[in-house]
């Protein structure tokens, strides 16, 4: 259910390159996400998985009030390890889950037909054929930003009352 950027190899060999890339660390990838809750401005998740180390990092871009859900916090989030659903599990883990998320978020709190709030929006590697650097990245996407603005127009608009 995460939105945003993929890496899709065209040939074979562009596609072995890759994972072997991808087994390196090599390719650097980040996410934007919108969280339940008030964040620190920046910090450093080390939770195991499945057994196994892993490591995110995570810079709080902005935080608006929230009639529901108190707080919501919008994040850029770099998964250092590879380990499946890791930044949605490092967020639970944090008592701030991805908004939306169906696995690990907060019964009652889970936005019916919106969607997981987890977008890739930047991965830095080289190509695989040319050796190349490449940086491509998007914008948040506009379903963040408008949930955002619409929780905190909701919250102004009640407080006036």
């Amino acid at each position: 259910p995460t939105s945003g950027l993929l890496i899709i190899a065209k040939t074979l060999t562009a596609r072995i390159r890759l994972g072997e890339l991808f087994e390196q660390k090599k390719i650097q990838k980040r996410y934007h996400a919108i969280v339940i809750g008030k964040t620190p401005l920046a910090g450093d998740i080390h939770d195991k998985i499945g057994g196994k180390f892993a490591h995110s990092s995570f810079q709080t871009l902005q935080t608006v009030p929230s009639l529901k859900n108190t707080y919501l916090s919008l994040l850029e989030l770099k998964p250092h390890t590879g380990r499946t659903h890791q930044l949605r599990i490092h967020c639970s883990n944090m008592n701030t889950p991805i908004l939306g998320d169906k696995i690990y978020g907060i019964k009652g709190l889970i936005l019916k037909h919106k969607g997981l709030f987890l977008s890739a929006v930047a991965v830095n590697f080289q190509h695989p054929i040319t050796h190349m650097d490449l940086d491509i990245s998007i914008p948040t996407p506009q379903k963040f930003l408008t949930r955002l603005e619409n929780e905190s127009r909701r919250y102004n608009n009640y407080k006036k009352k």
